[in-house]
């Protein structure tokens, strides 16, 4: 295997982006639906956690 992502099934690092785009795309929305009902701690804390995936995911890659 070249690539470090990659595994002997193949489509292990392809499920774990996807899940991770749904769950972003989720709490997006979940985000968007608290700022507009004047809730901005809770937007805030899911949009720092959407960073936090983001990054993790990316610091993943990189290895």
């Amino acid at each position: 295997m070249s690539n470090p992502n990659e595994t002997p099934s193949g489509g292990y690092s392809h499920d774990v982006d996807e899940a991770l785009a749904r769950s972003t795309a989720e709490l997006e929305l979940m985000s968007r639906f608290y700022k507009q009902r004047g809730h901005l701690q809770q937007a805030s804390d899911i949009e720092a956690t959407i960073y936090n995936f983001q990054r993790n995911n990316q610091e993943s890659d990189e290895i």
